[in-house]
């Protein structure tokens, strides 16, 4: 197996002090308790041997996760990484938002 990746929903809390601007702060919907329906894009794993398949992996899941957009209207991806990945998902228009409760993850989003 070369990879694969996993896609759920789940609700999302994003406080207002996450460090998110205003603006992308109202795109997100968040209901109240600042809760946010999201696209969870998690398991996201890849063959060691195989260089650059990690992005083909990550443009295969958000293709999927752009046509789940189109029938139900979910435009918020959330994925938790380690804190070396950062700027990775950095790169592809993910923002951080908090630190997981356990704080060994982060959360991160994207819209869409």
């Amino acid at each position: 197996m070369l990879g694969f990746f996993t896609l759920a929903m789940r609700c999302l809390e994003i406080p207002d002090e996450c460090g998110l601007s205003n603006s992308m702060l109202r795109k997100l919907n968040r209901s109240e308790g600042n809760v946010a329906q999201a696209f969870l894009l998690g398991q996201l794993s890849r063959s060691e041997s195989i260089k650059g398949f990690g992005m083909t992996l990550m443009d295969e899941a958000l293709t999927r996760i752009r046509e789940a957009n189109a029938i139900i209207g979910c435009r918020v991806v959330r994925l938790d990484c380690a804190d070396e990945l950062i700027g990775y998902y950095q790169e592809y228009g993910f923002h951080f938002v908090k630190k997981n409760p356990d704080k060994d993850l982060n959360q991160m989003i994207m819209l869409l």
